[in-house]
């Protein structure tokens, strides 16, 4: 026949509707029921593969059921007054509800297109719609309808895009504040592994219980609306000038002016036939303009959720007024006055997304204020228009925002590395969301950093003040420095950077000479120390692939204990220059090195003499990690100030154990042990520097930075599951006293889901109470909310995001709730930056 042109004109209804065997044939084929299938049904077919319950069938019909399952007439069937036959009817709601049930359920969309004339009008008088039935039997709450081409179109969009969007994973959160009633929402980075689309969503919390209410926006949604030529602000960052510019496409490619993109960013956005197949559309002026959000360009990927990329490693920080506790005094310029200046400035959630961009949103409404497109991602990103992109990093890195001094006055610096995304690290200027704009590109954009001994720097960076005076970001060289990527390290040695954070010139980089080419490591995210409390940074404490925990001294003092104001003698705090020491190497019981990834948590020693540290071990950055079993531990190491030393290994640490494993109303929960640690010099005998405790499920790890709150540490772990649908894995929430590593006193989650942490929150034995609590999927870091108490102390809330997306409540956040201290005292304090 003739092609139609019209495509509003009316679909034709063309006869016969068999839809209960239909529906009996749908479920045949899920549970493998098919050899019977003949060759007008595509001869036996095999069973699908497992789909981890996301199993569904799209419904297309012209009407009500004309025949019965086995092709019968259905005209006894009818009745006098109903245009269909109930029965029949009936036949095919039971045949949809048995497609939805079992081993295997399958949920159904139902569409009526084309219906006779009539039908429109016993839908509506004589409900429930039959369809409808239809639908709710299969789990999708009611019918679609379409009568021509652009309607059917449309409608088949909508239930692809609800098909796609209960497929996702979950990312970070990060919170307004650590008290609920001073803030009020939580955020939360997501991902969705289907086409790799992204969403940030704000939630609304209870100003008492810190619990979940509602959603007050989802970006994902918001930057839809926005226009990607006029409503988005896109700025990246120009190699050859190393300036801020416009992220738009030049004029005249081959003659770039001084604010538009190098020759070398628009040859990596040109088309590439490996990618677009011909494609007449694939140009890069077209690729540009896809980036930033253009939809519906012939033959590039679509994205039927959202323009925004996955979220998946970048966790998101929150931007609100300037609030760091700094003396007014600390600078040459009045920090009050910036306070004061700013005190009104909208709150933004900045994240980095797999899109190739850093987002910057408002945090009350959810709107994209500004992106930027590090200049690292260019040479990927024309493979996120390909048809058949396979996922891939870009700007995954955590982003982190201090306020800084640097040309003689006070700014709110972001700076964040790639993650996986590329080997280099961005400064934004972000003092000012109201002056966020393309043009300004220039003024936003303060530096890139790249080396060639610097990897993939998974971790956040740090921004403090030195004691030389300036203000710096400090980072770790991240990950497989010696990867032959033009750039490549000669020596494979783990290395702290310190860089200027107004310019991004080197400061001091400083080696601990561990490490090689063949086999290249890396230090975790540091953690910086200010240790006599005068705003700036005198050591920094990073632990390593190799199982080292290196302590760095950026303060060198003299004899009265007076930190130079050069960096000439800022190196690794123990051995020599030549051989650096690290302060102690953590080995499981047969002496096996045990990896670092992620920070050490740091306090005073309960003594005042030197510090605590807090660290787990385990690695999980590359496919083959998932299926490593050694034996990884939490450790806890007392580095002394009077008298310092290295430690000598785990027989100077007390061993606390994981002592059972207790399943309580479905959950399961840990008990550990309250052995006394015998600390060095301060108990007669004793020589222990510390604790440990090892991880006894196989394959357990920690790869997230532990928390402290008031005497206790907080943890969770990870065991990987490469088993489809498995969510990645599980892990544990685990929380002990600090100071031995022992059990806690008292209950420690709400056991028994009242609301309420006491003395019933035991595990079936009064005074037996957890240590620790199985998550069914991956546990992100964990973020604590403190809520308002009385007398008893109140109680906090303990957030973790989940690799397993819940589509029952549309997030993956989980909620543990525990009690706080009755008394909480402070009589000293210290400022340690982070």
């Amino acid at each position: 026949g003739n092609t139609p042109t019209n495509p509003d004109a009316p679909l034709i209804n063309a006869g016969l509707t068999p839809i209960t065997g239909t529906f009996k044939t749908a479920k045949d084929y899920f549970n493998g029921a098919t050899s019977y299938f003949g060759t007008d049904q595509g001869g036996p077919q095999a069973t699908p593969p497992n789909s981890c319950g996301k199993d569904f069938v799209v419904f297309l019909t012209n009407g009500l059921p004309s025949v019965t399952a086995s092709g019968g007439s259905v005209t006894s069937q009818y009745q006098p007054g109903v245009p269909y036959a109930p029965q029949e009817v009936a036949n095919a709601v039971d045949a949809v509800t048995d497609l939805n049930s079992g081993t295997r359920p399958v949920k159904t969309y139902v569409i009526g297109f084309a219906l006779p004339e009539f039908t429109n009008n016993y839908f509506v008088t004589n409900p429930p719609n039959p369809l409808d039935r239809m639908a709710v039997a299969g789990g999708t709450t009611s019918a679609s309808y379409a009568n021509n081409l652009t309607a059917l179109n449309s409608t088949f969009n909508t239930i692809f895009s609800s098909i796609i969007a209960q497929s996702g994973a979950a990312a970070a959160v990060a919170m307004t504040s650590g008290s609920v009633t001073a803030g009020g929402k939580i955020y939360q980075g997501q991902f969705n592994s289907s086409d790799w689309s992204g969403d940030m969503i704000a939630y609304n919390t209870d100003a008492t219980t810190g619990a979940i209410t509602t959603v007050a926006w989802q970006a994902g949604t918001v930057i839809n609306s926005q226009n990607y030529d006029t409503g988005r602000k896109i700025i990246t960052y120009k190699p050859s000038t190393a300036s801020g510019i416009p992220f738009r496409w030049p004029a005249n490619p081959a003659s770039p002016s001084s604010t538009e993109l190098d020759t070398s960013q628009t040859t990596a956005l040109t088309s590439n036939p490996s990618l677009d197949g011909g494609n007449p559309s694939d140009t890069g002026a077209n690729r540009l303009n896809y980036l930033r959000g253009q939809t519906g360009i012939n033959g590039f990927r679509p994205r039927l959720i959202s323009v925004l990329g996955d979220i998946v490693n970048s966790a998101p920080s929150y931007v609100g007024a300037p609030a760091f506790n700094y003396p007014d005094n600390l600078e040459a310029a009045s920090y009050y006055a910036f306070r004061s200046a700013y005190s009104s400035r909208a709150p933004m959630i900045y994240v980095g997304a797999n899109d190739g961009m850093l987002h910057g949103f408002d945090a009350t409404t959810g709107q994209e204020k500004l992106a930027y497109v590090p200049s690292k991602v260019y040479p990927n990103l024309a493979q996120l228009t390909s048809p058949n992109y396979n996922h891939r990093y870009y700007a995954d890195g955590s982003p982190t925002v201090v306020d800084t001094f640097y040309s003689g006055a006070w700014h709110t610096t972001l700076v964040a590395s790639l993650g996986g995304g590329g080997q280099g690290l961005y400064a934004l200027d972000v003092t000012n969301p109201s002056t966020f704009s393309e043009a300004n590109a220039g003024s936003i954009v303060k530096w890139e950093y790249n080396d060639a001994d610097l990897g993939y720097v998974y971790g956040q960076p740090s921004i403090v003040k030195l004691n030389t005076g300036q203000w710096a970001a400090v980072f770790s060289n991240g990950y497989n420095n010696s990867e032959a990527d033009g750039t490549a390290s000669t020596t494979g040695y783990a290395y702290l950077y310190i860089v200027d954070i107004g310019t991004g010139q080197l400061i001091k980089k400083i080696s601990t000479k561990a490490g090689s080419v063949a086999t290249p490591n890396a230090l975790a995210t540091p953690t910086l120390v200010d240790a006599n409390g005068d705003g700036t940074v005198d050591y920094a404490y990073a632990g390593d692939l190799q199982g080292n925990m290196w302590k760095f001294d950026l303060c060198n003092a003299n004899n009265q204990g007076v930190c130079a104001s050069n960096t000439n003698g800022w190196a690794v705090a123990f051995g020599t220059s030549t051989t650096p020491l690290p302060l102690f190497t953590a080995r499981d019981a047969s002496n096996n090195p045990q990896p670092i990834t992620s920070s050490a948590e740091v306090t005073r020693f309960y003594s005042g003499d030197g510090y605590q540290l807090f660290f787990g071990t385990g690695k999980y950055l590359e496919n083959g990690d998932i299926a490593t079993t050694g034996t990884q531990t939490f450790y806890s190491v007392w580095d002394k100030g009077l008298s310092p030393s290295t430690i000598s290994g785990r027989s100077v640490l007390q061993e606390q154990t994981i002592t059972t494993t207790t399943t309580v109303s479905g959950n399961e929960y840990r008990t550990t042990s309250s052995n006394a640690v015998a600390w060095d010099g301060l108990v007669p005998g004793g020589t222990m520097r510390g604790w440990y405790m090892d991880l006894p499920a196989s394959g357990e790890r920690v790869v997230s930075d532990p928390a402290l709150y008031d005497n206790r540490v907080l943890f969770t772990t990870l065991i990987p599951n490469a088993t489809a649908c498995s969510g990645g894995g599980d892990g544990w929430l685990m929380e002990l006293d600090s100071v031995t590593g022992a059990a806690l006193g008292g209950a420690t989650f709400d056991v028994d889901g009242n609301g309420v942490v006491n003395t019933d929150d035991n595990l079936g034995t009064p005074g037996v109470y957890a240590s620790g609590v199985k998550k069914s999927s991956i546990p992100s870091a964990v973020r604590m909310q403190k809520n308002p108490g009385g007398p008893g102390g109140g109680s906090m809330n303990k957030w973790t995001s989940m690799s397993k997306k819940n589509t029952t409540t549309n997030t993956s956040l989980e909620n543990e709730l525990n009690s706080l201290p009755p008394i909480q005292n402070r009589s000293s304090w210290r400022q340690i930056f982070q």
